[in-house]
């Protein structure tokens, strides 16, 4: 399991592990899963549809790449 909160959304996202084989008693496994969870919630079109109607501006996040980097600085800022 990685040991870095990037590592660990990226392999969380690339399937290397899931939720089950989280260390209950780390101290960063459930905080880590919890944002990661929180952070992809927000690219639904249900939320986008939400944050529209609500008059707030989301970051567009035209690619991969760019939902990779959001999720990445996401990840470091816990």
């Amino acid at each position: 399991m990685p040991e870095d909160p990037v590592a660990f959304a990226r392999g969380l996202l690339a399937g290397a592990f899931g939720p089950e084989d989280l260390d209950p008693r780390h101290p960063h496994h459930s905080g880590w899963l919890a944002t990661a969870v929180a952070f992809l919630g927000t690219l639904t079109p249900e939320h986008r549809a939400w944050e529209a109607e609500a008059g707030i501006k989301g970051e567009v996040l035209d690619s991969d790449n760019d939902m990779l980097a959001a999720l990445d600085a996401v990840m470091r800022r816990g």
